[in-house]
């Protein structure tokens, strides 16, 4: 990176990661700031309709972006911030992951949090939730949990291994459906051993991740397929609503192969 490009990023996160100050922004972010449920909803509408305007303007979209993410920390309201976040998760680049990975670290504003990082899919922003992962605790860590299992994020499979073991069921239970959806060759060894504990407690999560890997090796054609029906995994295929051809009971075989057959009810 040039040293003019990079102090220039510099800047920007600092802005971007500076609390709320009313002379940062001009009247309309003023007010969004102050938003609660049930207001005149006005300033948050005209924001939307700059955002909307700013379209093809990179520029203008960048300054929007360092508006909207000031409205991030306190004192803004929480229904600005859920606001600032939905806004973030059409305009916002890395340029914003500062001040929304503050919001990972409280149960109150997680959830809103991953409004902006749902849908961003950059290397930056899934490093953003990884990172999270290990001091978060409660309802937070299964947010994230579920959050790095939709984004099939390789590079947290070790961390997910260990939490897939925890002795809290809910954590549990999440770590082995995000292993699922990974479905890389590890989580899948993950998987198998775990399978083959037979934990009740675990028993319709490790039935749903070996749903959710049967389904993406007969999606890429895999020719090893064969699968052994498990009748008492039939009601999670049900609840699952997989297509027809994976309606079967979760595959058996040794660790880290899936084994599928079409067909089988």
């Amino acid at each position: 990176m040039k040293p003019r490009t990079l102090a220039l990023w510099l800047v920007g996160c600092t802005l971007l990661t500076r609390p709320l100050q009313a002379a940062d922004l001009d009247p309309i972010f003023a007010e969004a700031a102050k938003y609660e449920s049930g207001m005149n909803p006005g300033p948050l509408r005209q924001i939307e309709r700059r955002v909307r305007d700013a379209a093809g303007q990179p520029a203008r979209r960048a300054e929007l972006e360092a508006a909207v993410a000031r409205l991030l920390p306190p004192p803004a309201t929480f229904e600005a911030r859920r606001f600032a976040c939905q806004l973030l998760a059409i305009i916002g680049t890395d340029a914003s992951l500062p001040a929304i990975a503050e919001l990972l670290k409280n149960d109150e504003t997680i959830g809103i949090a991953g409004l902006a990082l749902g849908a961003q899919r950059s290397a930056k922003a899934i490093e953003t939730l990884r990172n999270a992962l290990p001091a978060a605790r409660g309802q937070a860590r299964l947010q994230l949990i579920g959050a790095l299992g939709n984004h099939q994020d390789a590079l947290s499979v070790e961390n997910l291994a260990s939490l897939a073991r925890n002795g809290d069921a809910a954590t549990a239970n999440t770590a082995i459906v995000a292993l699922g959806k990974i479905g890389t060759v590890p989580a899948r060894e993950i998987i198998a051993t775990l399978r083959q504990g037979a934990n009740p407690a675990l028993a319709g999560a490790i039935a749903e991740a070996t749903l959710n890997v049967a389904g993406q090796l007969a999606a890429a054609g895999d020719p090893k397929a064969a699968v052994t029906p498990k009748p008492q995994w039939r009601g999670c295929c049900q609840r699952l609503r997989t297509p027809a051809a994976a309606r079967t009971s979760c595959a058996t075989g040794s660790p880290g192969r899936l084994t599928w057959r079409r067909g089988a009810r």
